[in-house]
């Protein structure tokens, strides 16, 4: 009886640490693979994105991607958990599983692009827990992304959409770049759409993408507890089918963030809730210049829209670009004891119908001055570092000394809110600024009326 438990205690033992050690396993795309077409290593990689095949891929693993032109969507389909996501990786010389995989070499260390030859770049077709990074990319230092979905020859596609509803799951450092019939204004069919997510979904992460040349940057329905976050957005155009929308918001739409972004070159409608029902908007610590009309809107004739919270931006038109100037925020469809919109920057706009519980918040249309609490007026003119009508794509939004003196009297406010872009805390030195940043030059501030005594 003692040696028959003894056993069974042993095979126990056995399975659970055959279980603790088993590890994730590593799967590679590469353009031109001539090999077995398994994914096992670089050698015998899938050559096409078309051809991955996900039932051989667990959660938990990577999926290793080389540098080259594919023709082909990828397509995702896989429901994973936090513990153990799929990943889906751009490929980089530094990391070393990869590296010393067969077939290795340094030019796969490049950019991946991925050819619309269909209707859509990336199709979600049911995903939980996966995340595709492309690992780099920035828009004001030049470097590009490692992902590239590129929409060239389509007259109707779409960068990223949906097949279904997706929750959890992150997209980051993906540029998304549309069509050649979006500025000539010759689109057809459903026109062009940067990320079109009709399903919708919960939990899930835009994080330093950069959206721009298309009808609709962002298309979103059924959107809950999801956020966008550090990333580019640029160059809404009338694609002959879309009109220009920043992102086109269709209710449910509840409890969404969008965070330190730029946007511009939005010639109208920008930000526009449609049907109205939205509960739960938060836009901080995002500059959006370099446009004109409305900018933010909420449509009348509908069910209001509560809980709506601008904190920390800057709204700019510099008078150069947009369908109408100056620009303005529209808030006649949200409720105006809903919210707060506190310590933004309204340089050359101006607002519609009353904002919730507007205070803080520094206009250079005097006349247009919300008249709440601690809200100023000032003269536009030197107060950011380089506004840039000429190349916006590199304009910076740093106060100057004269923005300092401008804008030093912002209301404090808890955390989540008192980071700025840059990952300074709000209120070091003394003030808390209005406007996006709480520094003067990129990076964080550096402290001030410091003393030491020299050994």
């Amino acid at each position: 009886m003692f040696m028959r438990s003894f056993k069974f205690s042993m095979l126990i033992m056995f399975f659970a640490a055959t279980t603790a050690v088993s590890v994730a396993a590593n799967f590679y795309v590469r353009k031109g693979a001539t090999g077995a077409n398994t994914g096992s290593d670089w050698n015998n990689a899938w050559n096409e994105m078309s051809q991955i095949n996900l039932s051989k891929v667990a959660c938990g693993d990577t999926i290793w991607l080389a540098g080259g032109t594919y023709s082909t969507p990828l397509t995702l389909a896989k429901t994973c958990t936090s513990a153990s996501p799929l990943l889906i990786k751009r490929v980089l010389s530094t990391d070393s599983v990869p590296v010393a995989a067969p077939g290795w070499n340094s030019s796969y260390n490049s950019q991946v692009i991925i050819k619309d030859s269909g209707n859509v770049g990336i199709r979600l077709n049911g995903i939980t827990y996966v995340t595709v990074d492309g690992r780099v990319g920035d828009v004001a230092s030049g470097v590009s992304y490692g992902i590239s979905v590129q929409c060239s020859s389509q007259t109707s596609c779409d960068g990223i959409d949906d097949g279904n509803q997706n929750n959890n799951y992150t997209i980051t450092h993906v540029e998304v770049y549309g069509p050649p019939c979006v500025m000539a204004q010759s689109c057809s069919g459903n026109g062009a759409s940067g990320i079109n997510l009709p399903y919708g979904g919960s939990g899930f992460t835009y994080d330093h993408v950069y959206i721009h040349q298309w009808g609709e940057a962002i298309r979103a329905v059924n959107w809950t507890n999801d956020t966008i976050q550090y990333s580019n957005i640029c160059c809404t155009h009338n694609d002959n089918i879309q009109h220009e929308d920043v992102m086109y918001v269709n209710p449910p739409f509840n409890n969404v963030t969008m965070k330190y972004n730029r946007i511009w070159q939005s010639p109208n409608d920008g930000i526009f809730f449609d049907q109205g029902g939205a509960n739960g908007f938060y836009f901080y610590g995002n500059v959006y210049y370099h446009s004109g009309g409305q900018l933010i809107t909420f449509k009348s004739g509908y069910t209001k829209a509560t809980n709506i919270y601008y904190y920390n931006n800057v709204f700019e038109n510099d008078g150069t670009y947009g369908d109408y100037q100056p620009g303005w925020l529209d808030f006649t469809g949200a409720d105006s004891t809903s919210g707060e919109m506190a310590n933004n920057v309204m340089e050359n706009m101006y607002i519609v119908s009353s904002p919730p519980n507007a205070n803080h918040n520094a206009y250079s249309i005097k006349s247009d001055s919300d008249g709440g609490t601690g809200s100023i007026s000032y003269t536009a003119g030197g107060q950011f570092v380089n506004e840039s009508a000429s190349n916006p794509s590199v304009a910076d939004f740093h106060l100057t000394s004269a923005g300092v003196s401008a804008f030093a009297a912002g209301k404090t406010l808890a955390a989540p809110y008192n980071l700025d872009p840059d990952g300074t805390t709000r209120g070091t030195g003394g003030s808390w600024y209005i406007g996006a940043y709480q520094s003067q030059a990129s990076g964080p501030a550096v402290p001030t009326n410091l003393t030491g005594v020299v050994h």
